[in-house]
C-alpha cells in the first residue's frame, strides 16, 4: 500500500466561485468520486475529513518516488486539480478506500481556494463540498438567524461550558474542531460517563463503553438534551444544541449506540466533528474562521 501526501500546486477550473462537489454520504461519512487520469485511477472514493493533509492509497506502486498527477472532481464542470504528492510505501492488493480529502483550514485545498463549504440537502440527506465558497451564497443556504461565527486560529482554544438538560451546567471545558473517531464529538469521562449512567437507569443494559442493550426509543428519549455553548471571544459567539436523536443511534434489535466518546483522561475538551452536526452547514476559510448554521430546506 502506499500512502501519497497531497500538496495542491494550481487549479486548472475555471475562475468561478461557488463550485459544487456532489459527495456521497454512507454510516462512514462523506465520500468524493476522483479520477485521476495520468495513473489510470477512475472512480477512487476519497473521504472528506476535518484535517490539514489529504492523503491517497495507491497500489499500483512498488518503490517510494515522488510524482505530480491530474485529479479530476467530477461535477458540472469537471472541476480539476494538480496535485504534487510523495509516496512513502507499497503493497499490492489493497483498495483505494483508505483515501482523505483534508478540508481544514490548514489544508492545501482551503489555502488555496481561501474558503470550502460543506452544504447539506436535508430532504435528500445528501450533500455537496463547495469550493471558493462566497459568504452571500453559504448564507442563502442558512435559516435566518441561525448563522454563528468562530475564530479557532491555529494554537488558540475556543473556551466554553456545556449543558445537560435544564439544570446541569459546568464552565471552563475547551472546543475544537477536529475529526472525531465517532461520529459526533469527544467530551471528557465524566461527561460520558453521566450519559452511560442516565442510560442504564432508565433500563438499558450496558454492553461495552458505547453499545447498550434493552435501549428502546423511549429511554433515548428520556435523555438530556446537550448545549455546548461558545464563550464571546472576538468572532466566537453561539451554540451547538444536540437532542438524544443525534447523538444515540437505535437499532431493531433493541440496543442503542453512543456516537460520541471521552477523551484522554484528565483532558477537559469537546472535540466536535463539523462534519456529523445533523443538518448543518459549514463553511471553512483559511484564516481559521469557521461559520455553522441550519441547513434550509431546498
Amino acid at each position: 500500500m502506499n500512502l501519497l501526501l497531497l500538496c495542491f500546486v494550481y487549479a486548472s477550473s475555471v475562475d468561478a466561485r461557488d463550485i459544487y462537489i456532489p459527495l456521497v454520504q454512507s454510516s462512514g461519512g462523506f465520500f468524493a468520486n476522483v479520477s485521476i487520469p495520468t495513473a489510470r485511477i477512475s472512480n477512487m472514493e476519497m473521504k472528506v475529513f476535518i484535517g490539514s493533509r489529504s492523503r491517497i492509497y495507491d497500489v499500483s506502486r512498488t518503490v517510494a518516488r515522488t510524482e505530480r498527477h491530474q485529479f479530476v472532481f467530477y461535477n458540472q464542470t469537471m472541476y480539476q486539480y494538480m496535485y504534487q504528492y510523495q509516496e512513502l510505501g507499497a503493497s499490492v492488493g489493497r483498495s483505494h478506500g483508505g483515501s482523505f480529502l483534508a478540508i481544514g483550514p490548514n489544508s492545501d485545498l482551503t489555502r488555496l481556494e481561501a474558503s470550502v463549504a460543506i452544504i447539506r440537502n436535508t430532504t435528500t440527506g445528501t450533500a455537496n463540498l463547495v469550493v471558493r465558497s462566497s459568504w452571500a451564497h453559504f448564507v442563502s443556504k442558512c435559516f435566518d438567524g441561525s448563522v454563528f461565527r468562530v475564530t479557532n486560529r491555529e494554537g488558540d482554544n475556543i473556551h466554553g461550558m456545556f449543558r445537560l438538560g435544564d439544570v446541569e451546567r459546568i464552565d471552563s471545558v475547551h472546543v475544537a474542531f477536529s475529526e472525531s473517531q465517532k461520529n459526533l464529538f469527544t467530551a471528557p469521562e465524566s461527561f460520558i460517563r453521566t450519559i452511560q449512567e442516565r442510560i442504564i437507569a432508565h433500563g438499558g443494559i450496558a454492553v461495552d463503553g458505547s453499545v447498550f442493550a434493552n435501549c428502546t426509543r423511549s429511554i433515548v428519549d428520556q435523555l438530556p438534551e446537550i448545549e455546548i455553548a461558545l464563550s464571546l471571544r472576538e468572532y466566537s459567539f453561539g451554540s451547538f444544541v444536540f437532542h438524544p436523536e443525534d447523538y444515540v443511534d437505535t437499532a431493531n434489535d433493541g440496543r442503542c449506540v453512543l456516537k460520541i466518546e471521552a477523551t484522554t483522561p484528565g483532558l477537559n475538551f469537546f472535540f466536535i466533528n463539523p462534519l456529523c452536526i445533523p443538518n448543518t452547514n459549514v463553511r471553512i476559510s483559511s484564516n481559521h474562521i469557521w461559520e455553522f448554521c441550519d441547513a434550509v430546506e431546498p
